[in-house]
């Protein structure tokens, strides 16, 4: 593993900004708006996030600033990877991965809704229900984009990298959507004896 990886140690919201420029120079706003548009549904990122990153990784050289758009206080840099950061980019995604920890909510208050009515729980378990129904849809209809492109012979190399998270997302959305409706059910059933 390169020094410059492990300087960045477990930081991977550091390598995720490394791989958003390994795509291409983007702003800070940029790799914002290419979060929005890809991986906010399993990794997102906030702008308190971003900006400290890319003055930490350009003092680390592993980006440099390669210009600046605007004026004053609304002047934007645009960064790139440098071979340093593409190194460290490279080790960060050959190393084992050490968590694929999740952090939900609705699962926290489900855990502790003994101490409330189960209507309660019904109730957040109905709103997340529905809103796995909208990022199903979304994904969805991301994945017909890419089946329209497949079928006109539009296809690249890397279209795995893109189509495998996106159908992880579809089918995770389902099996969600179904362990919410059996989830209601039983709370139902409860509510009843």
């Amino acid at each position: 593993m390169t020094n410059a990886a492990q300087r960045l140690g477990k930081n991977r919201s550091a390598f995720a900004v490394l791989g958003f420029l390994a795509g291409g120079p983007r702003s800070g706003y940029d790799i914002k708006k290419a979060i929005g548009r890809s991986t906010s549904y399993f990794w997102n990122e906030s702008f308190g996030q971003i900006y400290p990153i890319l003055q930490k990784l350009e003092a680390e050289g592993l980006v440099e600033c390669v210009g600046a758009e605007g004026r004053g206080r609304r002047q934007s840099r645009k960064y790139a990877i440098t071979e340093t950061g593409r190194d460290a980019l490279k080790d960060w995604l050959a190393a084992p991965v050490s968590s694929a920890g999740i952090r939900n909510e609705y699962l926290l208050k489900l855990f502790f809704g003994r101490h409330v009515a189960p209507a309660v729980s019904i109730a957040h378990l109905t709103d997340y229900r529905r809103q796995l129904a909208h990022e199903l849809a979304t994904f969805e209809a991301f994945r017909a984009g890419y089946d329209d492109a497949i079928r006109a012979g539009r296809t690249s190399r890397t279209l795995i990298y893109l189509l495998a998270p996106l159908d992880f997302g579809i089918r995770g959305a389902r099996a969600q959507i179904e362990w919410c409706d059996e989830t209601i059910r039983a709370l139902e059933a409860l509510r009843e004896s």
